[in-house]
């Protein structure tokens, strides 16, 4: 089981821990020229965090394969639960 952290400065970036394993990972973006944090991060189901990536990037963290994929341009990315028995057919 995976846990995350992200820090306050970009040079913080992400932490990834596993316990079962004592493996850890981290994933920084800073240079002298551009640096982006890491913000509002969410850990769904399958060890996938979703997460603001500098000003204006919603991407997801894929840890097991370490891929980072931007999937849209937003800020606060949210995620909704839904249970499939509440859905109307």
């Amino acid at each position: 089981m995976w846990t995350f952290y992200t820090g306050f400065w970009a040079s913080e970036g992400i932490r990834c821990s596993n316990a079962e394993t004592s493996e850890q990972i981290r994933f920084v973006q800073e240079t002298p020229i551009a640096s982006w944090q890491f913000n509002h991060a969410i850990h769904l189901e399958g060890d996938i965090v979703l997460f603001q990536l500098g000003e204006d990037q919603i991407c997801i963290l894929q840890v097991e394969s370490r891929k980072i994929t931007k999937i849209t341009r937003g800020k606060i990315p949210l995620v909704i639960k839904i249970n499939q028995s509440d859905v109307v057919k």
